[in-house]
């Protein structure tokens, strides 16, 4: 659900592996586009976007955080990313690849819905940390929503 704290949970956990020195690429797949607003970056243009960058083959154009050595970021934007992409099986795996260096850690913030960019991510991604609010309302839904992660995306480990 939004508002929960998947973006923040997300950049301080990219923030703490590179305080540990390593290498992280930051992927903002949320529509809202927060990331880059968040970590005091400018908004990424249209056509470089997280969506766009990863339904097409040309080279990745991220953003290098100036303070914090080793976070790139490919970030998004409310405007663009509202549609919704068939990538390919692998992609966010090869995009990373591509990036000099190579992250260690691929930190994908995701929408607050089970919508097909998010369904494909979850599949592209080794593991997932859900991250919900401590009310019992959320907490009676993590069962069904365990059940449609591990129906979906059958090598995606639950953290």
């Amino acid at each position: 659900k939004g508002g929960v704290g998947k973006t923040t949970s997300s950049i301080h956990l990219a923030a703490a592996l590179t305080g540990c020195g390593a290498a992280v690429l930051l992927v903002d797949l949320d529509p809202q586009g927060a990331v880059c607003p968040s970590l005091g970056l400018p908004d990424v243009e249209p056509d470089e976007t997280s969506t766009q960058q990863l339904a097409g083959d040309g080279p990745p154009r991220i953003q290098v955080h100036p303070e914090l050595a080793g976070l790139m970021v490919l970030g998004a934007r409310p405007d663009v990313d509202h549609l919704q992409y068939a990538f390919a099986p692998g992609r966010l795996r090869e995009f990373a690849s591509q990036l000099t260096p190579v992250p260690d850690f691929v930190i994908v913030d995701l929408a607050p819905s089970m919508e097909p960019l998010t369904l494909w991510a979850l599949n592209e991604l080794d593991s997932v940390l859900v991250v919900v609010q401590a009310t019992a309302l959320s907490i009676r839904t993590i069962p069904t929503m365990l059940a449609n992660i591990t129906h979906h995306c059958e090598r995606t480990v639950v953290e």
